[in-house]
């Protein structure tokens, strides 16, 4: 007669044995249709298939070259990739710049001198600048919420599809960013054109420019529409094609920057089509984040860029108690005034 234990073994061990013959079953009756819905109808024996073509049918780069990728030091850099027949590409690396034809057969290449050793990146092929009509860009960063990527999905694709559907499909849509056309400094401030009306929508003021003099200190910019004249009504006209920089901090400015940060606030954009897509982040300036306000080093380590950031913060405390005294100035007394009438009621 069978122990206790001896049955408590047995039943176990039926019990695995059933639920394997289950999950057979269900694999045996299952097995056909996953082989079935998985085969592909345009299959035909002898014949490749193609999922992932290794040439793209626009500008592309051999597929040998990707981000972070670590070319030969000392050694001619060859670059090659494919374009339209006849297509002219443009190739940039290290301040050199080389140009060259695509062939009949679509192909292209160039050859670079050879570079030393370097762990600083570098820049290959710019498609937008290399004149590659199938390739578009939109700024999505006024779609962000809290980090880099825009948190409003939908609207960055619609802003995409309209790109698309005017460039490739060849609709009337009004896609484009307002795009700077001119640059020029007067009476202490900073003037800036555009190629069409801009504006921050809904009497918003316009956010996102600082400007800086020789000191390298941005400070946040006051963005005021040129006026022209005065009508009838001796109210203001405006060009709204052009924007004038100032800051009471900077007396004398030479360069700007727009919605140039982390999670930047610019809201710039076409006055007539706020469909349209946002002013992109730019800057009139060359100047390394390592040598703003001032130089800290010659490269843009930890303890260089730590540096420039404590410097930093303690500029722009500096800017916001200068502003604060501002403040003060102009309104302590004429409040003061005020009050005094208040309590004498």
């Amino acid at each position: 007669m069978p122990s206790n234990e001896e049955k408590n073994n047995s039943m176990k061990t039926n019990h695995r044995s059933r639920i394997a013959f289950t999950l057979c079953a269900a694999l045996m009756a299952f097995q056909p249709f996953v082989v079935a819905a998985s085969w592909p109808s345009d299959l035909q024996r002898g014949k490749d298939r193609v999922d992932v073509p290794a040439v793209d049918e626009g500008l592309c780069l051999h597929n040998l070259f990707q981000s972070n990728m670590v070319i030969q030091r000392d050694k001619p850099v060859k670059i090659w990739g494919w374009a339209a027949p006849g297509e002219t590409v443009g190739v940039m690396l290290e301040g050199k710049q080389r140009t060259v034809t695509a062939g009949k057969d679509r192909s292209w290449k160039v050859t670079f001198p050879a570079l030393p050793a370097s762990s600083s990146p570098r820049e290959i092929l710019d498609y937008v600048k290399a004149g590659d009509k199938n390739v578009g860009f939109c700024s999505s960063y006024d779609m962000r919420r809290a980090w880099y990527h825009p948190g409003l999905k939908v609207p960055v694709g619609e802003r995409m599809a309209r790109w698309a559907l005017a460039s490739q499909y060849s609709k009337k849509i009004e896609w484009k960013p307002p795009v700077i056309t001119g640059m020029k400094i007067e009476n202490g401030k900073i003037v800036l054109t555009f190629d069409v009306p801009v504006d921050a929508g809904h009497d918003n003021p316009i956010e996102g420019f600082a400007i800086a003099g020789n000191d390298r200190r941005y400070q946040p910019a006051t963005v005021e529409h040129r006026v022209t004249r005065k009508d009838s009504r001796n109210q203001p006209v405006y060009d709204y094609k052009t924007i004038v920089l100032s800051s009471r901090h900077v007396a004398d400015p030479i360069h700007y920057r727009y919605a140039w940060a982390r999670n930047p606030m610019g809201n710039l954009k076409p006055r007539y089509n706020f469909d349209s897509a946002i002013l992109a982040t730019q800057r009139s300036d060359d100047w390394k984040i390592y040598e703003v306000p001032v130089k800290f080093g010659e490269k843009a380590d930890r303890q260089t860029l730590n540096l420039a950031r404590q410097a930093n913060r303690l500029f722009d405390m500096d800017r916001r108690l200068k502003n604060a005294r501002y403040l003060l100035d102009e309104h302590q007394e004429e409040n003061a005034t005020e009050l005094r009438k208040w309590k004498d009621r």
